[in-house]
């Protein structure tokens, strides 16, 4: 700029004037000090941006994390309150009541007891013995009519601290009482706990009273973080916060705790994991020092470097000014050259040496993002594997469900069959040897009823047989094991069925699919039968690009699929039952069905990958 120019611009803006009236050092240093300041605020606003992304995702994680753990709680409460549900009652004799009880509790070591309870709320059976101590909880379930989950209580027979789950049934109540320290619980509540050296995870009721923790000096105590637990609580949402301890006996003193909260679907409680802040967003403050640090070194080596190369400079030179305007442009790449030595070759090295420190710290700061991506995508891998193992757990659940009914229906079938059988060809004998005495008339068609009987129970144990494991759909195959449902159907209610099969009736598909898609039709026929009136089914089956596709048509009264799917869950087991059967050999459910226009519920089951 010459003097002319900068006269002309002092004419314009006199407040520039004290600027133009130094020397050429001093305004060269105003504004390479001004310049650096600015692209130090701009890297530090990145870096600290990048910090306040991680911090989200920690919280998310740990939210995520106790969610998780929730949700493995409520699937043991189920697996109980479940359990509960098909046990016979003990009235029914040792074989149909205690023995089912016996073996509930043998299979589920964290159980401590059970019970039974008339519909008065009297103790009428319980092992191993004890007070009657859950007679007030007995009869405030019954009151209700919906599954209780209570705690803490203690166990009528064994005096620990547990968790009672009442389950109402037609004749009374059934009662498991489940240890807070059993292995169950602690297990998961130490999965949750892989949050370093500070981390805990812990059980609460809806007054942040600690049933269950991995620490053990917080059992049975009011939470650390009292406050924090009642208010998510409250709220029955998931949350995760910053909350300092109320106070934190055991723990680092005074020290804020990261602490993550997920509600509970089978009880008012929730799950709370988390750990010392100061731990749990090392990685975030570690982070930011770094980018402050380096900045700052960068800022005070770099500025400190130019302003000594600037005062040699003795005239401006267009090449440099070039230069340094690729570099605020972020051009880290191409290098600074001049052949020129001395003041000018000095500003030059100066200038080369910002770049690659430049460069280097860009490259530092991207580094670091690309290692905190790695951790959160294994973080994330891990709770894939979680949810994983979930489903394998569930899956296994089911095929033993399978095979228990093929095996009730093999004893049915073989044994019980068999009696009823030899009990009709002897009572023939009967028959022909009471003939001879004085009224043999009389005794003619007494004998002629109780062979009707017989017939008629060895008719009723097959169709049991049939209904818990067809054998037509292990040997003979998915296509026969529906033509016979639809002929049942059709005796059974009278309704009028048609079957489009465009698969062979010899062709075998992978057991697993076979058993999936014929529950699933038992559970659409019986909804056709019994809800939706239906006078007309249509069933469509066949194998479409590797899938096998299912379609099952009513002309029923149809119902409101929206409401019904966020209606109690007692109302949408059936449906629940199809779509999980789906879901687990990686297939798809849909229903759709409006009311007075039927029913169709459609099913996609994949062939590939299938055990056989």
């Amino acid at each position: 700029m010459g003097r002319g120019s900068a006269d002309a611009l002092f004419s314009q803006r006199p407040w520039l004037g004290w600027f133009f009236r130094l020397n050429l050092w001093p305004r060269l240093a105003i504004v390479v000090v001004i310049g650096f300041t600015i692209l130090f605020a701009v890297t530090t606003a990145v870096g600290l941006a990048a910090t306040q992304e991680l911090t989200g995702q920690i919280f998310s994680d740990r939210r995520v994390l106790a969610e998780i753990t929730a949700g493995q709680i409520d699937t043991f409460i189920g697996d109980i309150e479940q359990g509960l549900k098909v046990v016979a009652p003990p009235d029914l004799g040792p074989t149909a009541g205690n023995q089912a009880f016996h073996l509930l509790r043998q299979t589920r070591p964290d159980i401590l007891s059970v019970g039974w309870y008339d519909a008065t709320g009297r103790l009428v059976w319980q092992e191993p013995a004890g007070q009657d101590s859950l007679r007030p909880l007995v009869e405030e379930t019954l009151r209700t009519g919906r599954t209780g989950v209570y705690g803490p209580v203690l166990d009528p027979a064994t005096g620990r601290h547990g968790m009672a789950i009442v389950v109402p049934r037609e004749a009374g109540a059934a009662v498991a009482v489940v240890d807070l320290d059993g292995p169950y619980l602690s297990g998961v509540l130490l999965q949750a706990k892989m949050l370093g050296r500070t981390g805990h995870a812990m059980l609460v009721n809806q007054d942040g009273l600690v049933l269950a923790s991995t620490e053990v000096w917080e059992r049975l105590q009011p939470g650390e973080h009292l406050q924090f637990y009642r208010q998510a609580g409250a709220a029955r949402k998931p949350v995760a916060e910053v909350v300092p301890c109320e106070p934190c006996p055991g723990a680092e003193a005074g020290g804020d705790h990261l602490m993550a909260y997920a509600p509970l679907r089978a009880a008012p409680w929730g799950v709370a994991v988390g750990g010392s802040a100061a731990e749990s967003l090392a990685p975030v403050y570690d982070l930011r020092s770094r980018v402050l640090m380096v900045g700052l070194v960068m800022l005070a080596g770099v500025l400190g470097a130019t302003l000594a190369g600037a005062k040699l400079l003795v005239r401006p030179v267009e090449y440099l000014i070039g230069a340094a305007e690729r570099l605020s442009a972020g051009n880290l790449e191409d290098p600074v050259r001049v052949a020129e030595g001395g003041e000018i070759g000095l500003l030059a090295e100066t200038l080369d040496r910002m770049r690659v420190q430049l460069r280097d710290s860009l490259t530092a700061l991207k580094r670091w993002g690309e290692e905190l991506e790695a951790q959160i995508q294994a973080r994330t891998a891990e709770l894939r594997r979680l949810h994983e193992e979930r489903g394998r757990i569930l899956e296994k659940v089911l095929d033993a469900q399978e095979e228990e009914r093929e095996r009730i229906a093999r004893e049915l079938h073989d044994e019980v069959g068999q009696t009823i059988a030899t009990l009709f060809i002897k009572l023939q004998i009967l028959e022909r040897a009471v003939n001879q005495d004085n009224d043999p008339e009389m005794v003619s068609n007494l004998t002629k009823e109780l062979q009707s009987d017989a017939l008629r129970a060895l008719e009723s144990v097959r169709r049991v047989s049939a209904g818990l494991r067809p054998r037509v759909l292990d040997d003979l195959g998915l296509i026969a094991a529906v033509q016979q449902c639809l002929r049942e159907l059709r005796q059974r209610f009278g309704i009028e069925v048609e079957l489009e099969a465009r698969i062979p009736e010899e062709t075998r598909l992978p057991r697993t699919v076979e058993t999936a898609a014929y529950r699933i039709l038992q559970e659409a026929l019986n909804n056709a039968a019994r809800h939706s009136r239906a006078s007309q089914v249509t069933v469509r089956i066949g194998v479409e690009t590797g899938d096998l596709i299912l379609i099952v048509a009513d002309n029923g009264r149809g119902f409101d699929v929206a409401g019904v799917l966020a209606g109690p869950t007692e109302g949408k087991l059936g449906l629940l039952g199809m779509q999980e059967r789906a879901s687990l050999l990686g297939g798809e459910w849909s229903i759709r069905s409006e009311p007075g226009l039927g029913t169709t519920v459609r099913v996609r089951l994949p062939l590939v990958g299938a055990q056989g």
